[in-house]
């Protein structure tokens, strides 16, 4: 079946199973795809109490089961994972009460008067509120809201719960309920396993328990929304903040970008900011003893890469100067050479573990049945190929469209 697919091995002793919803997404549905997971992930009709649903868990072996909905450009997914022991390890497990257990939690919530029980909807709305009040309180989540409120004038990257937060007030029990109804209860789920099982066992027991009658939902996979170089100047924010320290962000653009250079900016953030070459940290810590810390951020699906440097405030203005003399620097081709060649070789080391972790695997089996990443394989493969003058190109086509520049307050 087109939407069952079965990874069969013997390497592991556990079993994962996803069960994935497209979605469309949806400006005006923040808040009810980030609210929807966490009442379907403790509780359903016959486990009504967060107790009596753990308990019911451990009896059945469950190792995991977790539910996250998840934005990949603008396409969603809702995803339940489960992991359990193999039939191997544990004689006594059933696979048939497992995946009754776990139709039971995609099909049949726990609801109320047609609608999530009010009491734990108003739990989870106080929650995330929580969270992003918290969030503001610190430099790096106050920055992780910052760039996108500012740097996005399509609206797309800003397309979180953080800047969407009076849509909570609009949540109720019974809309939530609907918008469940129509992208997950109404639908038959995408199934992916891997393991050491059966494949013919495994799809009799998804065709039993799964009604292939209902609609599949097409995914729609728009994971890219590459905002455009507008401005020949950067702009230049400054802010004072009630925060402890300082930091400056330099957020690029990159002029005709375009999926293929996917790998390339994913090579250029390793060679800035990796473990090997330590170029930005060697460069603003060990040598000029500029900053606390510093990284970069690579939102390639919108188009925007971001370096961060968390310093002291009188050295921010140095700070980057130093980071465009990087850049600058990696234009020559003989020192490009070097540090594409230790990338690469540890690259194929990073591979190489990679395997031996299951998650990669499924991540692997998902991402390439809904063409929303690379996988490993690949990946090493494109990565081989790209030459010093794949990314001394990307880095001249590299603009700096806007620099925040966030000061702590002078104690008075």
């Amino acid at each position: 079946m087109k939407n069952i697919n079965i990874k069969s091995t013997k390497k592991f002793q556990t079993i994962f199973m996803s069960f994935v919803f497209p979605f469309e997404e949806k400006e005006e549905d923040i808040a009810k795809y980030c609210i929807l997971p966490s009442l379907l992930m403790y509780s359903n009709y016959k486990y009504k109490t967060e107790d009596s649903f753990k308990k019911a868990k451990i009896k059945n072996y469950i190792l995991n089961y977790n539910v996250r909905s998840q934005i990949i450009g603008t396409s969603g997914y809702f995803t339940f994972n489960i992991a359990i022991p193999n039939t191997h390890s544990i004689k006594e497990l059933n696979l048939k009460n497992i995946f009754s257990f776990i139709k039971d939690c995609i099909y049949k919530p726990n609801i109320i008067n047609k609608g999530f029980i009010p009491t734990e909807v108003k739990r989870e709305i106080e929650i995330v509120k929580l969270k992003v009040q918290n969030k503001e309180k610190e430099l790096t989540g106050f920055l992780d809201l910052l760039v996108p409120r500012t740097i996005d004038d399509e609206g797309i990257l800003k397309r979180s719960i953080y800047n969407n937060i009076d849509q909570l007030k609009k949540i109720t029990p019974k809309n939530l309920y609907q918008f469940y109804q129509k992208n997950i209860q109404t639908k038959c789920p995408y199934i992916f396993i891997v393991g050491d099982v059966s494949k013919k066992e495994m799809t009799d027991l998804c065709l039993k328990y799964f009604d292939l009658n209902k609609e599949l939902a097409i995914p729609q996979k728009s994971y890219y929304h590459f905002l455009k170089v507008k401005q020949e100047k950067p702009n230049i924010i400054k802010l004072n903040k009630d925060f402890k320290e300082s930091a400056i962000s330099l957020c690029f653009k990159f002029e005709n970008i375009s999926p293929k250079d996917q790998m390339n900016v994913y090579l250029l953030k390793r060679i800035l900011s990796s473990n090997v070459t330590h170029l930005l940290f060697n460069k603003l810590r060990t040598e000029a003893g500029l900053v606390y810390s510093v990284d970069t951020i690579n939102r390639f699906r919108y188009n925007v890469f971001e370096i961060v440097a968390y310093a002291n405030k009188d050295n921010l203005d140095v700070i980057k100067k130093k980071v465009l003399e990087v850049l600058d620097e990696l234009k020559n081709p003989i020192f490009m050479a070097d540090l594409l060649k230790k990338i690469v070789a540890d690259e194929k080391l990073l591979k190489i573990g990679e395997k031996d972790y299951q998650i990669n695997i499924m991540d692997d089996l998902i991402n390439d049945y809904f063409e929303s990443w690379i996988n490993s394989k690949k990946q090493l493969s494109l990565i081989k190929k790209i030459k010093e003058k794949d990314i001394i190109n990307l880095v001249n086509r590299m603009k700096l469209d806007t620099c925040f520049y966030v000061m702590e307050m002078d104690n008075e």
